[in-house]
C-alpha cells in the first residue's frame, strides 16, 4: 500500500513540475520545434492526454522502482533519479535529433537538462517522504 502511495505522490509531482515548466517554457518549445508541435486552430497545444498520461506512469514506475526504492538516502535518490532522467530524456531527444528535421540541438540540450532536474528532484522529494512513511 505504501508503494502505491509513493507512486501517486511521484505521479503528482511529475505532473506539477512539468506543468510549471511548460507554463514558463511553452514559448521556447514553440520557437524551437514549432513545425513539429500539434496545434489547434486557435494556436493552443493539441495534446493527446492518454499517451501523455502513460509517459508519466512509466516515469513514475521507473523513479519509484529504480531511484527511490534502492536509494540509501535522499541525496542518492536525487542522483539515481537524475541519471534516469538524463538517460530517458537523452534517448528521446537524441533520437529525435538524429531523425527529425525540425529538432534542434538547443532544444535537445535544454530538454535533457530539464529531464535530469525533473527526475532528480522528484526522486529526492519522494525518497524524503518515503523515509517518513515506510
Amino acid at each position: 500500500m505504501k508503494i502505491l502511495l509513493l507512486g501517486i505522490i511521484t505521479y503528482t509531482l511529475l505532473l506539477l513540475f512539468d506543468w510549471i515548466w511548460f507554463r514558463f517554457s511553452g514559448s521556447f518549445f514553440k520557437s524551437e520545434i514549432k513545425d513539429l508541435i500539434r496545434m489547434n486552430a486557435d494556436g493552443s497545444w493539441d495534446v493527446w492526454y492518454t499517451p501523455a498520461a502513460l509517459v508519466y506512469l512509466l516515469m513514475t514506475i521507473a523513479i519509484v522502482c529504480l531511484a527511490v526504492y534502492f536509494a540509501p538516502s535522499t541525496a542518492a535518490a536525487c542522483v539515481y533519479g537524475a541519471i534516469f532522467g538524463c538517460v530517458a530524456y537523452g534517448i528521446y531527444d537524441l533520437t529525435n535529433l538524429a531523425t527529425l528535421d525540425g529538432w534542434t540541438v538547443k532544444f535537445a540540450v535544454v530538454d535533457i537538462l530539464w529531464g535530469t532536474i525533473l527526475c532528480g528532484a522528484t526522486a529526492g522529494i519522494v525518497r524524503y517522504i518515503a523515509y517518513w512513511i515506510i
